[in-house]
């Protein structure tokens, strides 16, 4: 690439393929379309648009809705294309040449390539041999390299491990950094997350997405939350007309039809519950997870003969060791999994 920046010499090109066929596992997405009342309500307000204007800047409705959702004000969100984008504005706002960025290992590996892109260093804070939360490394990590920012992923991706409400206190507490902590998987846990901590901390900004539980990865839409003054970072440096009429309007639907989606959580409960069974009995390397996936090692026979059926798994290199993120599918796509797996433990 004869115009790259040389000091992001050695990055290449971020691609995936664009599966539409076979047992796709490998993408955290939701294996259940927008429930159809959702869909029905989208597409007679799609009738109404004026394709021949721009979309709010500023998302104004789909931000009050949002913020209503939560027991928030306007001024407290800001609306992305996905969480990469709100993260790419926070980096590109906040991050300098030089500086540190904490983040966890192994974690969302976009975290670290941000940091180079703008110019810093990431520095990893590492889990516990078992891939548990290890709050001393995250600390220690932090104080060694006063950092411009830390980043958690809660539950994190692809490990599923979840940090507590105690551990995060301490990490937000322990440094003037912007710490961004990264929801996109909470709903699945069935828990409430942590939104409530932006009102205690004004170096805190929680993100959270529509492509995972609500189904919506077609929309890209993921959304920050905190005190009106990170917002305004975000806004500062992100591009105008950044949100399609679209996506706004699709997403404004779902948050206001979120109940719909209650039913799904439970599902993702039980299903990784029985999958974690499953798969300990044949002796296999699992972890516990509270997100829609689940983080194991899979020999390379397994791994090859889920690609003969056309079964599509993330495999990852973790301190040169591979391992797989396996996401929840549906009822029949878990037992194909299952079953491939099985017979060749």
């Amino acid at each position: 690439m004869k115009y790259l920046r040389k000091d992001l010499e050695g990055m290449v090109p971020y691609h995936t393929p664009y599966l539409t066929e076979g047992i796709i596992l490998n993408a955290n997405e939701s294996p259940y379309n927008a429930p159809q009342q959702i869909i029905d309500l989208y597409v007679e307000e799609v009738k109404k648009i004026n394709f021949n204007r721009y979309p709010d800047m500023d998302s104004t409705l789909l931000k009050d809705a949002i913020a209503k959702a939560y027991d928030l004000k306007r001024e407290n969100v800001a609306c992305g294309v996905g969480s990469d984008e709100i993260l790419q504005c926070l980096f590109n706002a906040v991050v300098s040449k030089g500086d540190k960025v904490v983040v966890m290992n192994p974690s969302f590996s976009m975290y670290s390539e941000y940091a180079k892109i703008y110019g810093a260093t990431p520095v990893m804070a590492d889990a516990n041999p078992d891939f548990t939360f290890n709050l001393d490394n995250m600390l220690n990590a932090i104080r060694n390299s006063n950092p411009r920012m830390v980043v958690l992923c809660s539950p994190n991706n692809p490990t599923g491990i979840m940090l507590s409400e105690d551990d995060v206190r301490k990490i937000i507490e322990s440094t003037d950094a912007l710490v961004i902590l990264d929801e996109a998987y909470i709903e699945f846990s069935g828990e409430q997350g942590l939104i409530k901590l932006i009102n205690e901390y004004s170096n805190l900004v929680v993100l959270r997405t529509f492509s995972k539980l609500y189904a919506g990865a077609a929309i890209r839409l993921g959304y920050a939350l905190s005190i009106k003054d990170n917002i305004d970072l975000i806004d500062t440096v992100r591009s105008p007309y950044n949100v399609n009429v679209l996506t706004q309007l699709m997403a404004k639907t779902i948050i206001e039809h979120k109940v719909l989606y209650k039913e799904r959580i439970q599902y993702f409960k039980d299903q990784r519950r029985a999958i974690y069974e499953a798969l300990t009995k044949l002796g296999i390397e699992v972890y516990p997870t509270k997100a829609n996936f689940l983080w194991m090692k899979l020999s390379d026979k397994i791994n090859e003969a889920l690609a003969r059926e056309n079964i599509y798994v993330r495999t990852m290199t973790f301190n040169g060791e591979k391992y797989n993120r396996v996401c929840i599918g549906t009822p029949d796509e878990v037992e194909e999994f299952l079953k491939v797996v099985r017979q060749n433990a």
